[in-house]
């Protein structure tokens, strides 16, 4: 194995060829060492290596605290979801809810109107047979009773002779 040497433009040189060019200059002036060199590449090499290694270090570091916190929006997310969920069953239970109550008050409407009519037809019967009543009752004061001179209360009814006399034909009717 034959030891190279360096020269100072960059050129490697076998060691025997500098030894024997220099020889005489070798004897009145030191002689370069190949260490120096060599040793200051290899503490670049160590240092970067140490910076290297400390990158590396806090680079794992700050992927740890950025995996932490994608974890905790994970988590977030997960609840968010949840809430987001529990809320659409919530406003579509509202919205039945709202629908029932739009329907149930539809259907009171409905009742009331039916009622309301149902009252004003009651009404109107019920004035139609008091003008009927009234009729009957006009007619029977305007009729003349040559058999006899008696007064008939229409209006009072109870114990009424001429009532008494029109219910006889009809067998529900008696007071017997």
């Amino acid at each position: 194995m034959a030891i190279v040497a360096e020269d100072t433009q960059g050129s490697s040189v076998p060691e025997s060829e500098v030894a024997g060019s220099h020889k005489s200059a070798a004897s009145h002036e030191k002689k370069p060492s190949l260490k120096p060199p060599m040793i200051k590449d290899l503490i670049r090499i160590g240092s970067q290596f140490i910076g290297y290694r400390e990158y590396a270090s806090r680079t794992e570091e700050k992927l740890a605290e950025a995996n932490k916190r994608a974890d905790a929006l994970a988590h977030q997310l997960e609840h968010s979801e949840a809430a987001r969920e529990k809320a659409e069953l919530a406003a579509s239970e509202a919205r039945a809810e709202a629908d029932d109550a739009k329907a149930k008050a539809a259907s009171v409407e409905e009742l009331q109107k039916r009622l309301k009519d149902a009252e004003s037809a009651l009404d109107e019967q019920k004035t139609a047979q008091a003008a009927r009543e009234q009729g009957i009752i006009k007619r029977l004061k305007s009729q003349s009773r040559p058999q006899t001179n008696q007064d008939f209360d229409l209006e009072n009814a109870v114990n009424d002779p001429l009532l008494d006399a029109l219910s006889l034909g009809v067998p529900w009717a008696r007071n017997s």
